[in-house]
């Protein structure tokens, strides 16, 4: 599928088309995303950054509401062993970022699950700057094939 294709007399530009080379695997992943947005989203609330849509506490809900929802961490991997497709799994947090404990507590359960999930933490809290470094850090390992 190519967007905006037979909208235009010249040809897409090559940044346009690389955008349109993910849209075959991001269809199958749209429940994913959404579901990233709208955790990200609430981030931003608690963050004072946008107003935040719905309470960004439910993000961080008690597990015993979250079991079983597309939500739970947890259900998801075990639903996609279940399958034999798991995600490559990487986890970061920042020392001082107020989750610490609770990205611990998740690191430790997916690891007695059997997921091969590394535990990556340096300095910073939960705050961009510590993201977007890590994000260009885990972009190669993301990347291997």
């Amino acid at each position: 599928m190519k967007l905006w294709s037979g909208r235009f007399e010249k040809n897409t530009d090559k940044l346009v088309d690389s955008l349109n080379a993910s849209i075959s695997y991001d269809q199958r992943m749209y429940e994913e995303d959404i579901t990233g947005s709208m955790a990200h989203a609430a981030m931003l609330g608690k963050q004072g950054i946008i107003d935040s849509p719905f309470p960004w506490e439910n993000v961080f809900a008690d597990p015993e509401q979250l079991a079983g929802s597309k939500a739970d961490l947890f259900a998801l991997y075990e639903a996609d062993r279940a399958k034999g497709c798991l995600p490559k799994l990487y986890h970061a947090c920042g020392r001082s970022d107020f989750l610490y404990g609770m990205n611990q507590n998740v690191h430790k359960r997916l690891t007695e699950m059997g997921a091969d999930v590394p535990f990556v933490e340096g300095e910073g809290g939960h705050e961009w700057d510590y993201w977007d470094k890590t994000i260009r850090e885990i972009l190669p390992w993301l990347c291997e094939a």
